[in-house]
C-alpha cells in the first residue's frame, strides 16, 4: 500500500518558467509516518542522491507511475521564476 509522503496543498500553486513556458507546481510538505528521510533519486528507482527531511517543502513539478504501479513525483526545492 502506497504511504502518502508529500502532503500537498492543493490550494497553493506557484507559476514558474519551464523551457520558456508558464505552468504550475504544487508545493508540498514532505511527510513520512516513520519519521524516516525521504530518498531523493536520480530517476525512478534510480540512484540515491540525497534526503529530505519530514517538513522540507518542495514544488512538485509531474507525477509519474513506474512499471510496477508505483506513484513517482518530479521535485525542485527551489524555483526561479523570470
Amino acid at each position: 500500500m502506497f504511504k502518502p509522503l508529500l502532503k500537498c496543498a492543493a490550494a497553493s500553486l506557484a507559476v514558474i518558467m519551464l523551457s520558456g513556458t508558464a505552468q504550475a507546481a504544487a508545493l508540498c510538505k514532505v511527510t513520512d509516518p516513520t519519521n524516516t528521510p525521504l530518498n531523493l533519486r536520480d530517476s525512478e528507482n534510480g540512484d540515491i542522491i540525497g534526503k529530505l527531511r519530514n517538513g522540507k517543502l518542495v514544488y512538485v513539478l509531474d507525477y509519474s507511475m513506474d512499471y510496477k504501479g508505483r506513484p513517482w513525483a518530479y521535485i525542485a526545492t527551489s524555483i526561479i521564476v523570470r
